[in-house]
C-alpha cells in the first residue's frame, strides 16, 4: 500500500493519491461535513489574498428594485415626491432614473431596515443626465437618532457637497440607536435639481460600503457565515489551514470605530485608510500631547484576558497597550511598529506579548493581561510611546489602527468585528454521519495541526468517532498540560487510554501525529517518532451502527488544522514515521 491509499478522508489540502475524497462545505448538501458556528456572522479569516474576510449582509430586502413602474414604488419600499419629481424604471437593469426637473423639487425611495450600531448604507450612481447633483441629493437618512460618521465615494471620505460621477458608489456611514429610514433618490435631504439613474441600494453593518449583494424577498448575506468552514491563509500560506477555535467575546463595544474610548493626548479620525480588510475603515491616531497619548476603556476587567489589536506606522515608531488600576499602577506592553519586534514590558501585568505581520505594513500586536476581580475597575489603553519612554510620545506621531479585540483567554483568537455592542462568535463544530470506518478493526488517524499558544495553556480538543449511544467509539484530546490523549472503546466497553507528554520544548507547536490500532496494539507517533505503546485485549472490535465523526461538540477546538486523514486500516510503523516527519 503506498502511503496515502485507501485513506477515506481527508481535509485540506487534499493529498490522497487514490482515496476517497470527503469535502469541507456548508450545510447545503454539496459537501460531507455538516458546519456550524452559531447563527451569527460574527467569525473571520484571513483570505487567500491575505485579507481579513468577515461575514456581510445586505439588510435592504428588494435591492434590485423589482416591481417599480412609472411613479410606482418597487416592492418593500415606500416613494416620496415633492412637487414634480417622477421616477421611472431606468435603462440599465435592476435600477431606477430620478428626475427632479426644477428647485422645489425631490424625489425618492425609502426603507426602513431594523438594525442600531455602526451602519453604511450606499447606492450606484449608473447615469447622470442632468444637473449638478450632490452626495448627499442621492442618500441620506431620516427619522429615529443617529450621528453621521461619513460620507464616501468608493470608500474614500468626501464631502456631502461633492458631486457624484457616473460608475461610482456613494455611501452614508451612521451611528444608530433606532433603526431609521434611507432614502435613495434625488433631492434626499433637501430640495434639489437633476435627472439620475441609480441602482445596487445597500444597508449593512460597518463603517465602509462593501461589494454589493443582491436581494430579494429576504436580506442576504455573503462572506464568512456561520455554516462556513474558515480556510484560513494567515502568514502568507500557499495552503490554507482549518480554523478551529473555541466561543470567544469581543468585549470591546466598537471595535473599529473606537467610539467608545476616551481620548486623552490624542485624536481619533476615522476611515482614514485601508486596513487588513482591504477597504477604508482604518483609524488614524495622531498624538497631540506629550504625556500618555492614549485611548482608553475603563472596562471591568477581571481574571486573565488578551487584549489585542491591529496597528500599523504612519509617522513614529513605538505603539503599545496598557492597563492602570489603583494599588497597582501603570503598566505596558511595548511594540516597535517599525521594524515588527516586541521591545519590553513596564510592570508586571503583561505577559505573552506577540507582535504578528498581516502584510501592507500592518501588524497586530497582542498580550495577556493577569488581574483579579478584587481589584474592581480597570482602564484598558491603546498608547503612542517614544523610544526612550512608555510613558510619553512624540508630539505628531501618527499610526492607523484596526480591529481592537479584549477578550477572556489566555491567548487572542481571530478577530471578532464590533459595531455598537460586544460580539460573541460561537465554537466551530463539524460533523459526518457517512460511516467511514463501517466497523473497521484496524485504523489510522493522522491530524497535522498548529497550536495557537505556547504550552501551558489548558487545551482540551475533541476529534469523536462515534455511534449513537457513545458506546463504541476512537477518540482524541489534546487535553490540559499538553497531554493528548487517545481513548478506544470496543464492544467489551473497556476503554484503553493513552496519555502521553507532547510539550513544546521537545515537538514545538506545529505537530504531525498518527493514531494507530493494529490488532490489540495501540500506538501514538508523533514528529517522525513513535512516543507511546500498549497492548490491551479489549482492543479488539469496533462494532457500532449511526457512526458520527465529530470535531469540536463536547469540547471546542483550538487548533489550526493542516491535514487529517482517517485510513479505515492499520498503517506500519515506518509508513506512521514517513507520515508524520516534518
Amino acid at each position: 500500500m503506498s502511503l496515502y491509499k485507501d485513506a477515506s478522508l481527508v481535509m485540506i489540502p487534499s493529498a490522497v493519491k487514490d482515496g476517497k475524497l470527503y469535502s469541507i462545505r456548508p450545510t447545503d448538501g454539496s459537501g460531507d461535513f455538516t458546519f456550524s458556528r452559531g447563527s451569527n456572522l460574527a467569525a473571520t479569516r484571513v483570505d487567500v489574498n491575505g485579507l481579513i474576510e468577515k461575514g456581510r449582509e445586505n439588510l435592504l430586502l428588494n435591492s434590485i428594485l423589482g416591481g417599480a413602474g412609472a411613479n410606482v414604488a418597487p416592492s418593500n419600499y415606500a416613494i416620496t415626491s415633492f412637487a414634480s419629481g417622477t421616477f421611472d424604471v431606468g435603462s440599465q437593469e435592476n435600477s431606477i432614473r430620478f428626475t427632479a426637473p426644477t428647485s422645489a423639487d425631490r424625489i425618492m425611495i425609502k426603507q426602513s431596515p431594523a438594525i442600531t450600531g455602526v451602519v453604511t448604507g450606499s447606492v450606484y450612481v449608473e447615469q447622470i443626465h442632468s444637473g449638478s447633483i450632490i452626495v448627499a441629493d442621492v442618500i441620506a437618512r431620516a427619522q429615529g437618532s443617529s450621528n453621521v460618521i461619513a460620507f464616501m465615494e468608493d470608500g474614500v471620505v468626501v464631502s456631502s457637497s461633492n458631486l457624484v460621477s457616473v460608475g461610482k458608489t456613494y455611501s452614508l456611514t451612521i451611528s444608530v440607536t433606532s433603526a431609521v429610514q434611507w432614502r435613495f433618490g434625488i433631492g434626499t435631504s433637501g430640495p434639489s435639481t437633476g435627472d439620475i439613474t441609480l441602482s445596487k441600494p445597500q444597508v449593512e453593518q460597518g463603517l465602509v460600503a462593501t461589494d454589493y449583494i443582491e436581494t430579494g424577498a429576504s436580506t442576504a448575506q455573503a462572506g464568512i457565515l456561520e455554516d462556513l468552514p474558515r480556510l484560513d491563509y494567515s502568514g502568507g500560506a500557499s495552503c490554507p489551514s482549518l480554523k478551529l477555535e473555541p466561543s470567544r467575546t469581543n468585549e470591546f463595544s466598537n471595535s473599529e470605530g473606537l467610539f467608545d474610548f476616551s481620548k486623552t493626548g490624542a485624536t481619533i479620525n476615522n476611515n482614514q485608510g485601508l486596513s487588513p480588510e482591504g477597504v477604508s475603515n482604518a483609524a488614524l491616531f495622531e498624538v497631540t500631547s506629550t504625556f500618555q497619548p492614549r485611548i482608553e476603556n475603563g472596562g471591568n476587567v477581571s481574571s486573565v484576558y488578551s487584549i489585542s489589536i491591529f496597528v500599523k506606522k504612519v509617522v513614529g515608531d513605538y505603539f503599545g497597550m496598557g492597563w492602570f488600576q489603583s494599588g497597582v499602577g501603570n503598566n505596558y506592553a511595548k511594540f516597535n511598529i517599525s521594524n515588527g519586534t516586541f521591545d519590553s514590558y513596564n510592570g508586571t501585568q503583561f505577559s505573552d506579548a506577540k507582535i504578528e505581520n498581516y502584510g501592507n505594513g500592518w501588524y497586530r500586536i497582542s498580550a495577556k493581561l493577569i488581574t483579579t476581580s478584587s481589584l474592581g475597575k480597570s482602564g484598558v489603553k491603546f498608547v503612542a510611546m517614544s523610544s526612550a519612554s512608555v510613558g510619553t510620545g512624540n508630539l505628531g506621531d501618527q499610526f492607523l489602527l484596526y480591529g481592537a479585540q479584549l477578550e477572556l483567554g489566555t491567548y487572542p483568537t481571530s478577530y471578532i468585528p464590533t459595531y455598537g455592542s460586544a460580539v460573541t462568535r460561537s465554537k466551530d463544530f463539524m460533523s459526518n454521519t457517512n460511516n467511514i470506518l463501517s466497523g473497521a478493526d484496524d485504523m489510522a488517524w493522522f491530524i497535522d495541526y498548529t497550536l495557537p499558544n505556547a504550552e501551558g495553556t489548558s487545551f482540551r480538543n475533541e476529534v469523536g468517532y462515534r455511534d449513537n449511544s457513545n458506546a463504541n467509539f476512537y477518540m482524541v484530546q489534546f487535553a490540559s498540560s499538553n497531554t493528548h490523549e487517545f481513548r478506544y472503546r470496543g464492544v467489551a466497553g473497556v476503554n484503553v487510554d493513552m496519555t502521553p507528554s507532547i510539550d513544546e520544548a521537545t515537538y514545538g507547536l506545529h505537530r504531525k501525529i498518527v493514531y494507530l490500532k493494529r490488532g490489540t496494539t495501540l500506538k501514538i507517533f508523533c514528529n517522525g517518532v513513535e512516543i507511546a505503546t500498549t497492548t490491551n485485549a479489549s482492543a479488539t472490535t469496533f462494532s457500532t451502527t449511526n457512526e458520527n465523526l465529530q470535531i469540536g461538540n463536547n469540547y471546542p477546538p483550538e487548533l489550526d488544522v493542516h491535514q487529517f486523514l482517517v485510513f479505515p486500516t492499520a498503517l506500519t510503523d515506518s509508513e506512521c514515521i514517513a507520515l508524520t516527519t516534518l
